[in-house]
């Protein structure tokens, strides 16, 4: 009798092991997702040189603005990887005119992990292509308070995006950040007289350095 109670205890933890063993082998490791909406606005460089009509330019100051959604996930076993949308806007000025407008719509591929106490501290790294927009002013009339542009010229093409940056989580939902940005612009339009600088290539090239908010979802 006691023989036959063993036999069965042992077949019963064994069976309750095997199945802890088979649940447990089940369970697939969790991923976190979120989601964080970028601000960002600050200087640029236009670093390519440019010619214009008769005239030649290079390494003129400008502003740029960026606004950015993201969609990352985090990895329990190194980076983490996400996608993102950003829409930028680039104003570079000569003579104090506002002659050259570049836009930027496209996707990123992104690497990013968090650091430091209560990993507050997040790094991010991105590349990513699109389309965007070239606008030149080349000729214009002051009126006053008014400006007037004439002969204005557009162009569409493709935009080749590097960008890195860190920033920091205040709050659960709210932070700031600091980005370095590398644009290139590519448009094979031969009415623009656009070329950088020993290449033959038509377009443009900047670098930014912007700040801004950060809102985690």
């Amino acid at each position: 009798m006691k023989r036959k109670l063993l036999v069965c205890c042992l077949t019963f933890l064994t069976t309750q092991l095997f199945a802890v063993d088979v649940g447990d082998s089940l369970v697939q490791p969790s991923k976190k997702e979120f989601f964080v909406l970028k601000l960002n606005g600050g200087v640029s460089l236009l670093t390519s040189r440019v010619e214009v009509g008769d005239d030649t330019y290079s390494f003129q100051p400008g502003m740029e603005y960026m606004l950015e959604c993201e969609r990352l996930e985090e990895s329990e076993t190194g980076v983490g990887k996400g996608w993102g949308l950003v829409f930028k806007g680039n104003k570079t000025f000569i003579n104090g005119a506002n002659k050259f407008n570049l836009y930027h719509f496209g996707i990123n591929r992104i690497w990013w992990d968090s650091f430091g106490k209560n990993n507050r501290w997040r790094w991010e790294a991105a590349v990513g292509g699109g389309v965007c927009l070239y606008k030149d002013n080349t000729d214009w009339e002051s009126y006053g308070y008014y400006r007037t542009y004439l002969n204005q010229s557009t162009s569409i093409g493709i935009g080749i995006l590097l960008k890195a940056g860190c920033e920091y989580r205040i709050t659960n939902h709210f932070g700031l950040g600091l980005e370095m940005n590398d644009f290139l612009h590519l448009f094979f339009d031969d009415a623009m007289k656009a070329q950088r600088e020993k290449t033959l290539l038509t377009g443009f090239a900047t670098t930014s350095l912007t700040l801004g908010l950060r809102f985690y979802l």
